[in-house]
This record gives structure tokens, C-alpha cells and sequence, in this order.
């Protein structure tokens, strides 16, 4: 038996293979360096005096010691003991490793392979050939998903924030999200879908996220071209001045209309979502004078109006229109009264204003 200290290395090193071997000889080697040393594993070669050490490359830490045996029939060092050591480069010991170097030393695959973890014989978690890590989920779609589970930023005293950069090309900030200190667990459910235009979300006190037009709100609808009705008494939509309407609210209506025609030659009337109950108030300036008043009321889907017409009318209609449990359009139709060739026009400064109540 021969014992060999080696001192020397002041790096990771590797041994190939021992010169002067003969049938049962033995060598015991003492890894006296502080880096690890790897005996390389070269079955395939036909060279003699190097080293098999039954299965891949051995790696013997440092302070390990490691017995090899000569085989003539086989002329290789045979690998017969050892401690300190694991038994493979690529290999990772069940209580890790030392004398590693991040970048060369890794877990995983060189190949286009699946990295898996497993538990109890199942996969609980896998790292694609793709990149990316699915928890709960062999083939995750995003840089990571998790399935059937919960994410928990949990803390040893100050809450910890879930970050959000912004684009790289702007810079390296961020926008976080944290909570403050709370009395229980709160869950929010988002709304189903997004909202329109200018909504909020809001709670139902239980944690139910859901979209609202806040109280003052207000929509504009305003005519970015004339509009010309000839030869036809049938009420028409208006091209520009409709909006919107949520379910059970109340808005506040009111339209202000440059109309100009021949006398007693336009009809119009409002039209609101099926189920909504309206209030409304109209009148009319003649030659600067303001001519009868007219009032209407109910559930109605249109209510008509007939107005007097001359050069530079304006109209003004304003009044209450709640919705119940149907959404939908509220808007102007109009047309001539009694068809005729000279036509009805409704001029840019008309417009349609809704303020929010409730």
C-alpha cells in the first residue's frame, strides 16, 4: 500500500491517471489541498494506468482520502473506497457540496430537458426547457405558475412589497403594492370584465370588486358636424349625441340644441335603456322669447317632443333618467314634423351633457 499526501494545487485540480501500475497494487490518496479534486472517470479510453472509478468522474472534497486499486486484465486504477468524496462532478451530495464554482458547478440539464423536482415520487415542481417554473404544474405557460396553490410574501416584521418595473428602456423604477396592519384576512374577486371609460372600482364590503361611474361623473356627447333631415317625418338616431348608461343609476340629463328650420317642422324625442324611468323638461327660445314649456314622465322608452322652428332656435331639454337592471343607450332622435324639401338641421353647438347622481 502506498500513501500519497498532495499538497500542491491552489485550485480546483484533476487527477487523470497514476504511472507504474501492476495487477493489486494499492495507492491511498490524501486530498491535504483546501479545493476539491476530481478523479476522472476514462473507461472508454484504452490507455493504461488510468482511472475507473465504476461509474463517472469522482470528486473527493477537500481533507477527503480515496483507495484505488491496479487491474491489469482491465490496466485501470480501480476506485475501491474513499470518504469526503461524491461520486460524480456532475453529482450533488445529500449534504452538499464545497469546492464549488457557480457557472461551472450547476443543477440541471444540457440537453433540451425538463429539470424536475419531485416529492414522495410526484413532480411538485419542474423547470422547463423553456425557462420557465410551473409549481403544482408540469407544463407552465409564464416565467412562473402556480397551480392549485396560494403565493404568500410573508414577513419577520415589515410587510414586504410585490414589485412591478417599469420598462427598461425608461429606467429601473417601480410601482409596489404593501399592505398596512389588518384585523383579518381580506380577499378581493375582480370584476368578470373591464369597465368603461372613466369608471372606479369599487367593494360591496365583502371584498367584490366591481366597476362604477363615481357620483359626479360626467359625460359629453357634442356634434362634430351639421346634421340635415330633408323629406322625412320617421325619428332618426342623431349621428353624435348618445351615451352609455350602467345598471340602477340616475343621471342627470340635459341637451342644449342649436336647431334651424321652417316653423313648426321638427319633432324629437329621447330614448333611454328598456326599463329606465325618465323626468324631463323642455322649452325652446323663439326671437329670444321662451315659447310653452313641456313636461313628461314615466317608463316609456322615447318621449316625443314637437317644436317650433326659426332661424337660430335653440332648444334645451334637462331632466332625471334612472336606469334599473338593464344597461344601454341613451340618446336623441329626431326628424321633420311633416316632410318637406327645405331641410331640418341641428348645428355643432348642439351637444348632450349626463352628470352622475347616484
Amino acid at each position: 500500500m502506498s500513501y500519497y499526501r498532495i499538497t500542491g494545487p491552489t485550485a480546483i485540480f484533476t487527477i487523470t491517471g497514476f504511472t507504474n501500475g501492476f495487477d493489486g497494487r494499492m495507492l491511498t490518496l490524501i486530498n491535504a489541498t483546501s479545493y476539491a479534486m476530481t478523479l476522472k472517470h476514462q473507461v472508454t479510453s484504452s490507455a493504461a494506468n488510468q482511472i475507473n472509478t465504476g461509474g463517472s468522474d469522482a470528486v473527493l472534497a477537500a481533507n477527503g482520502v480515496v483507495t484505488l486499486m491496479y487491474n491489469a486484465t482491465l490496466t485501470k486504477w480501480m476506485l475501491t473506497g474513499g470518504q469526503g468524496f461524491a461520486t460524480s462532478s456532475s453529482g450533488w451530495g445529500l449534504t452538499g457540496n464545497s469546492s464549488t464554482t457557480a457557472g461551472t458547478n450547476f443543477i440541471g440539464t444540457t440537453d433540451n430537458i425538463d429539470l424536475v423536482f419531485k416529492t414522495n415520487g410526484a413532480e411538485e415542481m419542474g423547470i422547463t426547457s423553456a425557462g420557465n417554473v410551473g409549481i403544482g404544474t408540469p407544463t407552465p405557460t409564464q416565467g412562473l405558475e402556480v397551480r392549485d396553490g396560494h403565493l404568500l410574501l410573508s414577513n419577520s416584521g415589515t410587510a414586504g412589497e410585490l414589485r412591478l418595473a417599469e420598462p427598461s428602456a425608461g429606467g429601473s423604477n417601480y410601482t409596489a403594492f404593501k399592505t398596512a396592519v389588518q384585523a383579518a384576512n381580506i380577499t378581493y374577486t375582480l370584476p368578470i370584465a373591464d369597465g368603461s371609460n372613466g369608471q372606479v372600482m369599487t367593494t360591496n364590503g365583502s371584498g367584490t370588486m366591481s366597476w362604477a361611474t363615481p357620483i359626479g361623473f360626467i359625460k359629453y356627447a357634442k356634434k362634430s358636424a351639421v346634421e340635415n333631415v330633408a323629406n322625412s317625418s320617421t325619428l332618426q338616431d342623431d349621428d353624435h349625441l348618445t351615451q352609455t348608461l350602467g345598471t340602477n343609476e340616475t343621471w342627470e340629463l340635459y341637451l342644449q340644441l342649436d336647431a334651424k328650420g321652417n316653423s313648426n317642422n321638427m319633432k324629437m324625442a329621447v330614448v333611454i335603456p328598456t326599463g329606465a324611468t325618465m323626468s324631463l323638461l323642455a322649452f325652446q327660445t323663439q326671437s329670444n322669447n321662451i315659447n310653452e314649456a313641456m313636461t313628461v314622465s314615466g317608463t316609456a322608452t322615447t318621449s316625443n317632443y314637437q317644436m317650433n322652428l326659426t332661424t337660430g332656435t335653440g332648444i334645451f331639454i334637462s331632466g332625471i333618467i334612472t336606469t334599473s337592471g338593464t344597461a344601454g343607450t341613451v340618446k336623441l332622435q329626431w326628424a321633420q314634423l311633416n316632410a318637406q324639401a327645405t331641410a331640418t338641421t341641428l348645428g355643432t353647438g348642439s351637444y348632450m351633457k349626463l352628470t352622475k347622481f347616484q
